[in-house]
């Protein structure tokens, strides 16, 4: 079948199934909720879904087993799984299901008990006692009953789905808690590793859950019969499973599993407890503890101030920052990592923390180099130790300033803590103490941009030309195109023209400077392909060594190609192009071919 393929990179195998992913096109992204007997489960991901939108992206909806997904979507398509229910008339619960997807058989197991652990709360001011009751049960039959489904081969049905219904070879799956086990379930052991490019993991207990935990999770999440037996006996870090927990059997061998199949993945982390007076784990987001959400070989393993959750009994809805379903912090990752495919790790940054003296402004300004952090906090206290101000902001590259408004406090002497984080968690914390007197200072306002003229997300032509739009006059402009650093502000009438672009992929930050001071908050970001597509079409074939194949009209993939250990393939017809993981290699090893439009 013949594909449109775009020219990127050279494509090079260092070793024989050792193949490092490059995210080169577009895929589909498919949220998946977590454990709860609440219907409303399925709408998890939804604001963040519906905020993604900015970046391009359409959000298609819910989407069930049973769904009838129409063909030709745009491949940059969101889409929010359920895996509860089969369809949308189907009732939550009306019949009962497990993760599922390793390969056990109720022979290989001669019990499959569960801790039944009865969380009850009372309230002795200013006191919460926890008290348990703790009995053992035997699910062995319930776990193997027939009528029991599976939500790892539910999520394979619909991901075929939504790769019908987009074109598309792969998809990005975006979990929330079990929805994470859900999908590495579909990865390791019904045929995901060759269809998920991208997993990424919020508050997912990937080493299990232990039984204190267990027992806040099941009176937080509305604990129903149809799940006993299922997924809390899947979830628990009992021996069930060959003598393993079930999370055990997926982390065994998972990092060279996914290195092998080109699956990339990272995780988020919460610490933000909203029951301080309960000793529910360590470390916890009210339910997960951070260290068993981490896994050895992920990206990255982020750490977020945020709650497992925006609801909780009897403290109800904790603020979006810190719910790692709404947090800006979540939010940037998925259009970094994700969207951008950016790691901003081991992040570095010049501060320059102060208030104007004695103003009602407060700046905090720095510089960051080539890599960059991802949000930072700002947090301002009185003498008293209340909370003034609490907000949060995106962190990117170059120069940064934000400007906040003290003038609705009181004079007098206040402490700000500025955190700063990157996509592992936090990278240093600034203390500066504020002075503010009656009636003095101003606030500058933000600069806002938005693109008037940009180009073609495919664009043949070697040059660029971009108009952007800005909230206030005489403003600067300066961006930083790929790798290179920031150019100097100018006043070119905010015109931005690129000559001689290479062709292939091409990123661009743009940010600004207002003549009273008002920086961008954000830059715009954008990308797009420079270079005209080629046809091509390669039979099946062997290469070894060095092999330049020249298209000449049209060339299109047939059968496998075999790469040998070592070879380094170019085709060209005065174009490079890449092969991504796709092609099967010398020690037998296959990757799905990744040769369609997109990048």
């Amino acid at each position: 079948m013949k594909q449109i393929l775009f020219l990127i990179f050279i494509f090079i195998i260092s070793a024989a199934g050792n193949l490092f992913s490059v995210q080169n096109y577009y895929y589909p992204v498919i949220f998946v909720h977590g454990h709860s007997g609440d219907i409303d489960v399925e709408n998890s991901w939804e604001y963040m879904a519906k905020k993604l939108q900015s970046e391009d992206y359409s959000y298609y909806g819910k989407i069930w087993e049973e769904s009838n997904i129409p063909l030709n979507l745009s491949e940059k398509t969101m889409f929010l799984f359920g895996f509860y229910r089969r369809n949308s008339n189907e009732y939550m619960g009306s019949t009962t299901g497990k993760i599922g997807g390793f390969p056990i058989n109720q022979n290989d197991v001669s019990s499959m008990v569960d801790v039944e652990l009865q969380l009850n709360l009372f309230i002795n001011f200013p006191i919460l006692i926890p008290w348990y009751r703790k009995y053992d049960v035997n699910y062995k039959n319930d776990y193997f009953d027939p009528n029991r489904y599976s939500f790892a081969e539910r999520l394979k049905t619909t991901v075929d789905k939504v790769l019908q219904a987009t074109n598309s070879k792969k998809v990005i799956l975006i979990c929330h808690s079990m929805g994470g086990l859900v999908a590495r379930s579909y990865i390791k052991w019904l045929g995901g590793e060759k269809k998920v490019f991208k997993l990424l993991m919020a508050g997912t207990p990937n080493k299990g859950i232990a039984d204190d935990n267990r027992a806040a999770f099941k009176k937080i999440f509305n604990s129903q019969n149809w799940q006993s037996g299922g997924e809390y006996l899947e979830m628990s870090v009992r021996k069930n499973f060959i003598g393993k927990s079930f999370t055990d059997q997926l982390n065994d061998g998972w990092h060279e599993f996914c290195t092998k199949n080109g699956v990339r993945y990272a995780t988020i982390a919460g610490n933000k407890d909203p029951w301080p007076l309960l000793d529910i784990g360590s470390n916890s987001d009210g339910a997960i503890d951070r260290d068993s959400v981490r896994l050895n070989g992920a990206e990255f393993n982020g750490l977020s101030f945020a709650s497992h959750t925006g609801e909780f009994p009897l403290i109800g809805r904790v603020d979006n920052e810190e719910n790692i379903l709404k947090s800006t912090y979540t939010f940037e990752i998925i259009k970094r990592w994700i969207l951008r495919d950016e790691v901003h790790i081991n992040a570095t940054i010049d501060p320059l923390i102060g208030p104007v003296p004695f103003s009602d402004r407060f700046v905090f300004q720095y510089e960051s180099g080539n890599s960059s952090a991802v949000v930072s906090t700002m947090r301002v206290y009185n003498i008293a130790g209340d909370t003034v101000l609490d907000t949060l902001f995106p962190v990117y590259y170059g120069f940064h300033q934000p400007v906040f408004n003290l003038g609705f406090v009181a004079t007098g002497v206040y402490i700000a803590y500025i955190t700063t984080y990157d996509m592992n968690g936090p990278i240093g914390t600034y203390k500066q103490k504020i002075a503010k007197l009656a009636g003095t200072g101003h606030v500058s306002n933000p600069t806002v941009l938005s693109f008037e003229s940009k180009p073609d997300s495919y664009s043949s032509s070697d040059s660029a030309y971009f108009k952007i739009n800005s909230n206030l006059d005489n403003t600067k402009i300066t961006y930083k195109l790929d790798s290179n650093p920031y150019t100097n502000y100018s006043s070119d009438n905010n015109v931005i023209n690129i000559e001689n672009l290479e062709k292939g992929l091409h990123k661009i930050y743009i940010s600004a400077y207002a003549h009273n001071g008002g920086h961008a908050e954000e830059p715009l970001v954008y990308h797009w392909i420079t270079g005209d597509p080629v046809n091509l079409t390669i039979k099946d074939k062997s290469f070894s060594g060095s092999q330049t194949i020249t298209a000449k009209d049209s060339i299109h993939t047939e059968g496998r190609v075999l790469i040998k250990n070592g070879a380094n393939i170019k085709f060209s017809s005065g174009k490079e192009i890449i092969l991504e993981p796709g092609f099967e290699t010398e020690d037998g090893s296959f990757f799905e071919t990744e040769l369609k439009e997109g990048y």
